[in-house]
């Protein structure tokens, strides 16, 4: 309870402005406005807003979006090392009218060392993660991925991974309730202990209760940079899917010495 309050207290006080490792921070996107990719709200490579969504591989009409690669990020970056994360967002990928037998590729929530766009070479199954120039994966990605590839020990293609400094994922679970590329609205929910060393992954379409999926002992603090880049990918290879973010929400909220000393931390 104590810790409730505190953290009530810290979130109504902080603003996406404040950035340092020693205050919260807590942004929400309900819907996407028009003009979030022109303002600097977000920084957005190859991704339209389209009808409060953000679109992250549209396909200019009539023209179908193959081997298309896009990217989303908030606009500043996060200081999130030594801090709990907790961020959902709703999305909803669908299946493009004339390839209902297959679909691709997926997309991923990135912690990104830097906001550079996306490579060409970030088409397919590499999911958009790679980053221009150099072709450099972000230090952390959790993918939902929707087409299998043998070649990255993809189990299917209807699967949530968590993939460190790559494309390969490291758990990775299918996911058996829930259809990623069904066009439904899925909501997915990222959480980090640092208290525990956990991440934790869970999915449901939305409305439902959330099931967690993937959770995995890692120490972020020797993973992602000060400061860090949030946001999306997505990509298309040979087969098609639109990728949509309906929403999104974000909240960190650094561990105080005291709360530690007392074990007291956040509930799930």
């Amino acid at each position: 309870m104590i810790f409730l309050l505190l953290l009530s207290v810290f979130l109504r006080g902080a603003s996406s402005s404040i950035l340092s490792e020693d205050t919260p921070i807590s942004f929400s996107f309900p819907s996407f406005a028009k003009d979030s990719c022109d303002n600097k709200t977000l920084i957005c490579y190859g991704a339209i807003e389209s009808s409060g969504a953000l679109s992250i591989t549209p396909g200019p009409p009539p023209n179908l979006p193959i081997r298309k690669v896009g990217r989303v990020l908030y606009g500043k970056p996060l200081s999130l090392q030594r801090s709990f994360i907790d961020t959902t967002i709703t999305i909803k990928i669908s299946r493009h009218q004339n390839y209902t037998d297959r679909a691709g590729d997926g997309m991923t929530f990135i912690f990104a060392s830097d906001k550079n766009g996306p490579s060409a070479k970030g088409v397919g199954e590499y999911l958009g993660l790679q980053s221009s120039p150099g072709d450099k994966f972000p230090p952390l990605a959790v993918e939902l991925d929707t087409c299998l590839n043998k070649n990255l020990n993809d189990p299917d293609d209807n699967h949530i991974g968590i993939d460190i400094n790559g494309i390969e994922s490291n758990p990775v679970n299918s996911l058996l309730d829930v259809d990623l590329k069904s066009g439904r609205a899925i909501q997915v929910r990222i959480y980090y202990n640092p208290d525990f060393g956990q991440l934790s992954i869970y999915a449901a379409y939305s409305g439902e209760t959330l099931v967690k999926v993937i959770e995995k002992p890692i120490n972020l603090s020797d993973i992602i940079p000060t400061p860090v880049y949030v946001g999306f990918t997505a990509a298309t290879g040979d087969f098609l899917e639109s990728h949509e973010v309906i929403n999104w929400t974000f909240n960190s909220f650094p561990v105080p010495p005291s709360l530690k000393e007392k074990n007291l931390v956040m509930p799930i």
